[in-house]
């Protein structure tokens, strides 16, 4: 029996004396609420008082399951650990042993000491887990104290914090929350312990949502130790799976104001202390939140500040209107913190007066926008360009105004993403809306309140700096036109001066009442005056130098003058002053300023006259040659024609002649073989089979030379065709060799329609269908593409196998009659298919490519018309 109370302890020979103060002793112990045992030499366990039978209890054990075992099988836990260690260093040294344990299962610490004498080891177990919580909290508090009187930015602290929880307090992760007021939303920044990443499925948690989002709801705490069973724990599976006990969640109030939420999970736990110790710790936390945030805040203001007035110094002293446009646009994005900004800006070429409109943009390609065209004044755009204020959405796409026009509704497919949005419209100090700056985000509610104040004074400082730049533009214009003109006029006084005195042509100023008044020495020449004649006669009468049939056409040239300031040029004849006539060029204007003087710009045409009459000769001499010319030509390309159909009609005679006695010698060897063949010697057998072989390949090449004839010959009438059913047929056709050579065929249907004749197109397509079959290396299952590429003028239909290829130096030889580039014993062949392939696509208007890699296969590319071709005329 194993002994369990004072009564049943054999281990003391005593008097009845004895055995009563025992018994007082084991009654004594008893009491003791700390935990005492007795181990022997064999390390079996011998007594335990009502204080360790407690902690039995807990475990689920009873006395009899320990007593008088081995303590490290009987006992849970303690093999391998820090007791096995110090127990057996007890017994070996007979020393006292003192240390302190965490023992798992009872999630308790205890303080242990060891007594051993020559036969056992008594063990003192004092509960100190109460201490040991009030110490780490102390510490903690020190920790976290210490952690939120640093001047570190807000999220690093936040995360130190979270690190001292889960160190301190054992915890497998804690995290914290904090509000975006603009979605409502709760955004994870802190994360420590097993789990340190901020960006998964709860790093977005809104309020009301998830136990996180219902704690920020109801501004209440939610603690639990029974977290595998805990209703508001959405994960239940993961909870067991990962070990998790406890579950402590505090929301970040001040004065009223949620700031976030902080939360951690433990794999023990968690003790009242320690619960009603993380509540002031929550406190402390939502205090320094809200402190750092009022200093982030009035930081940020302050910079922002700052930043607006180097932006107004900036952009005040650009006075060239584009790049103002661009510094306006990058600052205003950099300052709202916009992931893409644009400034969209009215204006009025000043040459041509025509509005359009201008636009930059920051954080974004121009490719991003230039397909969609410029915004439209839809119910979200409207009111910034019509000056109505700033509008800040913290998700446009739950605006009632967003997506109610087309053709689009809502954002065009393919358009940066924008969720978040801010504009502005830019007035003028006359009230005139110059346009508007347009901000974007893909993340809802990253505009806060106060960027509306920012991209406000931004849009009146873009105001003024425009209006300057456009007053300056203008005043550059004007100077810039008046230089032009100044020295345009003096350009022109010098190339009229250089034009005067050249005599490269006739100068005269004149009157309108008929005389002329001053002109250069090419002009008096032209007249039939020298300088001395015409400075002692003085004024010459203008009228006076045109013939009687030219007046008709002054008087119209002054007409124009007087209406338009300046005449046609028009031709005529001057009558000189020795009576002699001379074919001029004339051009008459106003001078500047002046309704009664004017110049006259003449020209001496009289060479070109000539010119024009040996120009004309020639002409017509040139144009009785040509048709001489055109007569020998065309009575040549008739004898030529006529030599070449003969020679055609001669060689298809040949090729068809030569077929009767080819069929003779055939059927006299077939009929050999059938007759004689077993009085044949085998000698004789294989000349006679030689025989028929080339007779049948000598009639495949004639049949080939006449195909190839009649293509040269005949008549090819076109009509508008289906590449589907031509193809069908060329595969009808070769549906024998199709199926001895174990091909595949693949048709990319559909092909499209063609104009061609159909049997020129089919002979062309079961040609390049057969070469695909034949040229494949031995043992290879031919693989023939057929598809057609449609382009607006034109069919690309395209060959693809996977035969031996052709070497790029033989594409063109293999076009050509008896051309081969294998011996017939490797692939059997009359060397015409190609050659009948490339004229049947000539006689059909087309044209022929290819392309090919040995060892990988051809492509045969024919070129045919979608419709019949247009006569010109």
């Amino acid at each position: 029996m194993i002994p369990n109370s004072p009564a049943q302890l054999p281990t003391i020979p005593a008097t009845s004396v004895a055995a009563e103060g025992e018994l007082e002793l084991h009654l004594l112990i008893d009491g003791i609420p700390d935990g005492v045992s007795v181990i022997d030499s064999e390390w079996k366990l011998r007594y335990i008082n009502d204080a360790s039978r407690q902690h039995l209890a807990t475990l689920g054990m009873s006395p009899p399951d320990v007593l008088g075992h081995e303590i490290w099988s009987a006992i849970p836990g303690i093999a391998g650990s820090v007791v096995e260690r110090e127990y057996r260093c007890a017994m070996e040294t007979r020393s006292t042993r003192c240390f302190e344990l965490y023992y798992a299962p009872l999630d308790k610490w205890f303080e242990v000491r060891c007594f051993p004498n020559k036969r056992n080891l008594v063990t003192y177990s004092r509960d100190i887990t109460a201490q040991r919580y009030r110490e780490r909290l102390a510490e903690l508090r020190q920790k976290l104290s210490s952690v939120l009187s640093r001047p570190a930015p807000l999220n690093a602290a936040l995360q130190e914090f979270s690190q001292v929880l889960v160190d301190g307090l054992e915890a497998a992760f804690a995290r914290v929350w904090l509000l975006n007021p603009g979605t409502n939303t709760l955004e994870l920044v802190a994360s420590a312990g097993i789990y340190t990443h901020l960006n998964g499925p709860h790093g977005r948690v809104p309020v009301g949502k998830f136990k996180i989002g219902r704690i920020a709801e109801s501004g209440l705490p939610h603690l639990s130790n029974d977290v595998p069973h805990d209703p508001h724990v959405s994960d239940q599976d993961w909870a067991r799976r990962e070990g998790m006990v406890a579950f402590a969640g505090y929301p970040l109030i001040v004065e009223g104001r949620l700031l976030g939420v902080v939360a951690m999970f433990s794999r023990h736990k968690l003790t009242s202390e320690i619960l009603n110790d993380l509540a002031p710790l929550a406190s402390s936390l939502a205090q320094f939140i809200e402190r750092r945030q009022y200093e982030t805040t009035l930081l940020a203001q302050t910079e922002a500040l700052k930043r607006l007035n180097q932006i107004a110094t900036t952009i005040g002293a650009q006075l060239d209107l584009d790049p103002l446009l661009q510094t306006v646009t990058d600052e205003a994005t950099k300052l709202v913190k916009a992931q893409f900004g644009a400034f969209f800006y009215n204006t009025v070429n000043p040459t041509s007066g025509e509005a359009y409109m201008l636009y930059t943009l920051s954080g974004a390609p121009r490719e991003a926008f230039a397909r969609f065209g410029m915004p439209r004044a839809t119910p979200v755009f409207a009111p910034t360009f019509k000056g109505e204020g700033v509008i800040r959405l913290d998700d446009v796409t739950k605006d009632p105004r967003y997506g109610k026009m087309g053709p689009h509704h809502g954002m065009p497919k393919g358009h940066l993403p924008v969720v978040s949005y801010l504009a502005a419209p830019v007035i003028s100090r006359s009230g005139e809306v110059l346009g508007g700056l347009f901000f974007g985000h893909s993340e809802p509610g990253r505009f806060a309140p106060e960027t509306e104040g920012y991209i406000q004074t931004i849009a009146a400082q873009a105001a003024v700096a425009i209006d300057n730049a456009v007053l300056y533009g203008s005043a550059q214009r004007e100077i810039s036109n008046r230089r032009k003109a100044e020295e345009a006029l003096r350009s022109s006084e010098e190339r009229f001066r250089r034009l005067y005195d050249s005599n490269l042509v006739g100068v005269a100023f004149f009157s309108t009442d008929g005389f002329i008044i001053d002109a250069n020495d090419e002009y008096l020449r032209i007249a039939g005056y020298t300088r001395a004649e015409f400075e002692q006669l003085g004024n010459i009468d203008w009228r006076g130098l045109t013939p009687p049939e030219y007046t008709h056409l002054d008087d119209i040239a002054l007409q124009q003058v007087m209406a338009h300031k300046a005449s046609q040029v028009y031709e005529k004849e001057y009558l000189r002053r020795d009576g002699s006539r001379i074919p001029i060029v004339l051009g008459v204007a106003l001078l500047e300023g002046s309704h009664d003087r004017g110049v006259a710009f003449v020209l001496d045409i009289t060479e070109r006259k000539r010119t024009e009459r040996e120009l004309a000769a020639a002409q017509e001499r040139l144009r009785q040659h040509a048709a001489v010319l055109e007569a020998r030509v065309a009575e040549r390309t008739a004898k030529l024609q006529a030599s070449v159909q003969s020679l055609e009609r001669f060689t298809y005679s040949i090729a068809h002649d030569l077929r009767a006695p080819l069929r003779g010698m055939a059927g006299l060897s077939f009929a050999l073989m059938k007759d004689y063949k077993a009085v044949l010697d085998p000698t004789a057998v294989d000349y006679t089979n030689r025989i028929i072989q080339s007779a049948k390949r000598m009639d495949s090449l004639i049949q080939d030379l006449l195909g190839y004839a009649r293509l040269t010959q005949v008549e090819v009438p076109a009509s508008e065709l289906s590449l589907d059913e031509e193809v069908a047929a060329a595969l009808d056709q070769l549906e024998n060799a199709i199926a001895s050579s174990r091909a595949t065929v693949h048709v990319k249907s559909p092909l499209g329609t063609v104009w061609a004749n159909a049997t020129v197109l089919e002979q062309v397509i079961a040609n390049l269908i057969s070469n695909a079959l034949k040229f494949v290396a031995p043992g290879v299952a031919p693989i023939v593409e057929i598809s057609t590429e449609v382009q607006p003028d034109q069919v690309v239909l395209h060959v693809k196998d996977n035969g031996i290829g052709i070497a790029e130096e033989h594409f063109e030889r293999i076009f050509k009659v008896f051309e081969r580039l294998h011996d017939n014993k490797s692939y059997a062949g009359t060397g015409i298919g190609l050659a009948i392939v490339q004229k049947g696509v000539e006689r059909l208007g087309g044209g022929l490519a290819v392309s090919s890699k040995v060892g990988v296969g051809s492509t045969f590319s024919v070129k045919l018309p979608r419709t019949a071709p247009v006569e010109i005329s």
